[in-house]
């Protein structure tokens, strides 16, 4: 009787263990099958909501083009369908580097980092930033995302001699070289004439090679003590792509070039020593601005703007100078300065594919569990872009062990 009792004992004891084994296998596999099916829906949340951002054009179609704040949001160009963007609503989202004030205003302004001697300053007034957008979305506080847009042709240049002057180009995709690239380099030597600073224009052409690279060479044209800048497009087929470079003979002195009023196209010059004070500073700076507008195939066209030359100073009384861009027209502001025997020279891309511009937006996934990311590939002006959203959930999820 005891036997029978033990052996019912360890029966029932062996069939407990065996259901909780169970249980606890049949719960991680529902938890399991529950985590697929969010992370599936986040998925097709994470392609929905880029489609929208990519096919429509916001409501008012032209927000991109104005100061207003939109109440729908949306970057495709107004004038065209399918996946072509507008290259004005890009540059009015705010990035994620540092912003800028200015006291001669009042106002911050987003700062694109694009390298040394290339800015893009637009008040943050006029700007969107990660929160307005989440909420036109209408996932602010449901979701966090990243949407990225960049070139889909990188073109990196840089001089590999001054004497003559002779430019090395890198055209190439996301991770290979691009052959057989027709590359175009636009020279603007800048020399001084009376007070102001003027360019010369010189062109130069090549083809890349199997690796992806190109030599361009200047016969006779000797900048060891000259200030330039280069502007490189590549084209391949019907797509270009564009890249620079410039050398200056200033050591501290800059212009700085501030978006005041996007929907005018005003743009307020001010010398760099009244925006950060690095000093001593040089008493004034003589500029020459010009503009140029690009076609489609990328085609430079000089378009004259008022107020063009002029003196920038620094400290009390008028030390800045207004100048109006003549179109929403995307091309970029080349602007030379002199002060005193020395030159040099800014850049302002007026709509984001004009000097292949890219934009980051939006926060990190830091503490994620899953991030849901998808890819578009867009027209702007001509040039390929790629799109990436990554898109995560701010409740969070997990299986439990």
């Amino acid at each position: 009787m005891a036997g029978s009792t033990i052996d019912h004992l360890i029966a029932l004891t062996t069939f407990l263990v065996a259901y909780l084994i169970f249980v606890s296998l049949f719960s991680q596999t529902i938890q399991t099958a529950i985590l697929y099916q969010q992370h599936r829906q986040l998925a097709i949340k994470c392609s929905n909501i880029l489609d929208t951002i990519l096919l429509t054009p916001g409501i008012p179609p032209n927000w991109g083009e104005t100061n207003l704040i939109p109440s729908s949001f949306g970057l495709q160009h107004p004038n065209f369908g399918g996946y072509t963007l507008s290259p004005f609503s890009v540059l009015r989202l705010s990035p994620l580097e540092e912003n800028v004030y200015y006291n001669r205003t009042g106002e911050w302004y987003s700062n694109y980092s694009l390298g040394e001697g290339v800015y893009l300053l637009l008040p943050l007034s006029s700007s969107l930033n990660y929160s307005m957008v989440a909420t036109l979305l209408g996932i602010n506080g449901s979701y966090g995302f990243q949407l990225v847009i960049s070139p889909l042709i990188n073109v990196e240049a840089q001089a590999v001699d001054s004497n003559p002057l002779t430019i090395e180009v890198y055209v190439s995709g996301i991770s290979d070289p691009i052959s057989g690239a027709n590359v175009t380099c636009y020279l603007y030597r800048i020399y001084k004439k009376g007070n102001y600073p003027a360019f010369i224009r010189l062109v130069g052409n090549a083809t890349t090679g199997d690796d992806g690279r190109a030599t361009i060479e200047f016969s006779g044209v000797n900048v060891s003590n000259e200030a330039y800048v280069a502007i490189i497009r590549a084209s391949i087929g019907n797509f270009v792509s564009v890249g620079y470079i410039m050398k200056k003979t200033t050591t501290k002195e800059d212009i700085f070039p501030f978006i005041v009023n996007f929907e005018e196209r005003k743009i307020m010059l001010a010398h760099s020593w009244d925006v950060h004070h690095f000093g001593p500073p040089e008493p004034e700076i003589f500029y020459n601005a010009t503009f140029f507008f690009i076609s489609e195939s990328y085609t430079l066209s000089k378009v004259e703007i008022e107020n063009s030359t002029g003196m920038l100073t620094y400290g009390v009384g008028k030390a800045y100078s207004i100048i109006t861009i003549p179109t929403f027209d995307p091309g970029f502001l080349i602007i030379t300065y002199r002060t005193r025997n020395r030159f040099g020279v800014t850049l302002m891309p007026w709509g984001i594919s004009s000097l292949s511009v890219s934009v980051t937006f939006g926060e990190l996934p830091t503490n994620a569990e899953w991030v849901a990311t998808d890819i578009r590939l867009v027209i702007i002006n001509g040039m390929p872009y790629q799109v990436k959203l990554a898109l995560w959930s701010l409740e969070g999820y997990q299986v439990v062990e």
